[in-house]
């Protein structure tokens, strides 16, 4: 998978951060090498320890004159392969380079372990991956999340621009405790429902999170069911029903069950960080 690695992309960028769910690990500065040339320190470089695996890629302050007005991260929700008949997981560490473009850009490409390159029968390579276009400082931001906002002023006062994207890795690192109903992904988050047709679950987010979180509900028997996805709001201890005038997507799946997905504001989020969600015809009880 590659990021900006295609040899025309013509966005120079001044330097490149990476990092995990612990924080930083490394940057680089300075000149990135011909188009095509892999950087020699960053040659299936690892990025280890605790999840996300975080990148950030950003431009130069001198295009901003021209169009270049955003900085780029990607991060790794979810990795995990299996290469020569051999389980690889996350923790194992994820290879990635940096490689010259055009221009004397530079761009990223996430690879595989020197030590799993012959493929048997039953190998795979799956990945959950967020790419973050946003803003190269607070003045360029036309958006009205004072949250987002709060993260943009942070990052340009302290010229750590790649915050941003730490930032939404861990906002986004979910551990979500299922009270009925199975976790099938943990971000966005999408539960399937109990035999008896409903769910329950809490996620802890952090207060300062910003933007809008989908959640969706998976193994609905109907699209009419009557059934919503209810947030227990305790600032105010009652429950609240999102969708309940039908702003919400449903789809059908190959099993001919549905999935309903739901968008959950973040940036009013109120109370304790733990939050908790129910899908159900009636209000459910308190939690």
């Amino acid at each position: 998978y590659q990021l900006g690695a295609d040899y025309y992309n013509d966005i120079v960028n001044a330097s490149f951060a990476f990092g995990n769910g612990a924080g930083l690990i490394g940057t680089h500065t300075g000149d990135a090498p011909k188009a095509q040339v892999v950087l020699e320190n960053f040659k299936a470089r690892l990025c280890e320890g605790p999840p996300p695996c975080w990148f950030s890629l950003m431009t130069k302050v001198e295009q901003e004159a021209t169009d270049h007005f955003a900085h780029r991260g990607l991060i790794i929700r979810r990795w995990q392969a299996r290469l020569g008949g051999v389980d690889l997981p996350l923790a194992s560490g994820l290879p990635f380079s940096l490689i010259g473009v055009l221009n004397g850009g530079v761009g990223l490409e996430l690879g595989l372990p020197t030590s799993g390159q012959t493929m048997m029968p039953g190998d795979f390579v799956s990945a959950d991956l967020e790419l973050l276009v946003y803003p190269k400082d607070v003045t360029r931001y036309y958006g009205t999340s004072q949250k987002f906002n709060a993260w943009l002023t942070e990052a340009t006062t302290s010229s750590e621009p790649w915050s941003v994207v730490f930032r939404e890795a861990m906002a986004g690192h979910l551990s979500i405790g299922v009270q009925r109903g199975e976790l099938e992904r943990a971000y966005p988050p999408r539960i399937h429902v109990a035999s008896t047709g409903d769910a329950a679950f809490q996620i802890p987010m952090a207060m300062d999170s910003s933007g809008v979180l989908p959640i969706s509900i998976s193994g609905v028997d109907s699209p009419a069911t009557g059934k919503y996805l209810w947030h227990w709001k305790s600032d105010i201890a009652s429950w609240e029903g999102l969708g309940l005038n039908g702003e919400f997507q449903v789809d059908r799946e190959e099993d001919s069950s549905f999935v309903f997905t739901y968008s959950f504001q973040l940036e009013n989020l109120q109370g304790s960080g733990l939050q908790s969600f129910a899908f159900s015809a009636e209000t459910p009880p308190t939690p």
